[in-house]
């Protein structure tokens, strides 16, 4: 997501194809007239749209053919037309979410002109003719990469409030900023994880919640759109973790709960119980010690059900190597091999 790029093009190194052209407009053409209220409200009416273009066209063309690098609009493109380069991912997505209701930010300097082709872009909404670059209400759709955007443009890059329909079918509404995904919004993936919450620069960071169809539901801290920081994270199956995340994964002092009633405080790396921590078991078994990768391993004791305690050592899970056991009645050290007792020390 982050990277992907929302900017046109430098005018003059742009290329329009004209082959189905009614009119062939040089947009230079449009720099001496004067933008006022009126011009731009009969531009949204479409009413003297033709006939402007009409008297610009005869009165520029030789200059339009003299300057071939002049910036070039093609007039009309049908609504047909850009509904048959969409990708099926994006119409699907349209039929299910409805079109984007533009809110317009940026328009004193914008008149708005029907749907244009630019170099790999359709492009239909309000433009600013003295840059010469999308600037105000619009809808822009790349026919390389397949992604559609609707919402506010400025000096050519996304702004404000918009959405963006991706190749892949993910849907994100919200807020842009220098043509990237940043600030407040809401991104819908297409195999059904949702993403609510903070953006910056195009990644999910910051505050948010996301939520899969089936698996799982984080809320916490992002960084480029990894779980990163303190968070909440629940399984489908009643698992539920809170602690610290990094890189995506729980990494670092959290605590962790199972549906059987087992209860984990302590590190975790790599999503694994890893350095101390204390275990309790619903049949009251407690565990104090060292984990490595999910499991007992290293210095720790284990306080039994019926009471009696073992203090020692323990590998993969199990008890191996010097350890002490204590009953009610005495105390007693011993050896320990895989779990299996070898011998007492005393002995």
């Amino acid at each position: 997501m982050g990277g992907a790029c929302s900017c046109f093009q430098n005018p003059s190194t742009l290329s329009l194809k004209t082959e189905e052209a009614e009119y062939i407009v040089s947009v230079e053409t449009y720099a001496g007239c004067e933008i006022n209220s009126n011009i731009t409200a009969a531009f949204h009416q479409g009413s003297i749209l033709k006939r402007l273009l009409k008297q610009i066209i005869v009165k520029k063309y030789i200059k339009t053919l003299k300057n071939p690098s002049s910036f070039r609009v093609k007039y009309p493109i049908s609504t047909q037309r850009l509904e048959e380069v969409e990708s099926e991912l994006v119409q699907a997505n349209e039929a299910e979410y409805g079109d984007f209701r533009i809110t317009p930010v940026w328009g004193e300097l914008t008149i708005p002109l029907p749907l244009i082709e630019i170099n790999d872009f359709f492009y239909q909404g309000e433009w600013d003719f003295v840059t010469k670059q999308p600037h105000g209400a619009g809808i822009s759709y790349n026919k390389t990469s397949g992604e559609k955007f609707s919402g506010n443009f400025k000096k050519g890059k996304r702004t404000a409030l918009g959405r963006l329909i991706l190749a892949n079918g993910d849907l994100y509404e919200g807020e842009f900023y220098e043509g990237e995904m940043h600030g407040n919004g809401t991104l819908l993936h297409f195999q059904g994880k949702v993403y609510i919450g903070e953006f910056r620069k195009g990644f999910k960071e910051g505050y948010g919640k996301e939520q899969d169809r089936h698996e799982s539901c984080y809320e916490g801290d992002f960084i480029k759109n990894k779980r990163h920081g303190n968070g909440k994270l629940i399984w489908a199956d009643g698992r539920v973790y809170s602690g610290e995340f990094f890189n995506d994964k729980m990494h670092g002092l959290g605590e962790c709960w199972w549906p059987e009633g087992k209860r984990y405080y302590g590190q975790w790396a790599n999503d694994k119980q890893h350095g101390e921590g204390q275990c309790i078991w619903d049949d009251g078994r407690e565990f104090i010690g060292q984990y490595f990768k999910g499991q007992e391993d290293g210095n720790g004791k284990m306080l039994m059900a019926n009471g009696d305690i073992y203090d020692g050592m323990w590998r993969r899970g199990k008890q191996h190597g010097a350890g002490t056991i204590k009953t009610a009645e005495k105390e007693r050290k011993g050896f320990w091999e895989d779990g299996n007792f070898v011998s007492w020390a005393d002995e």
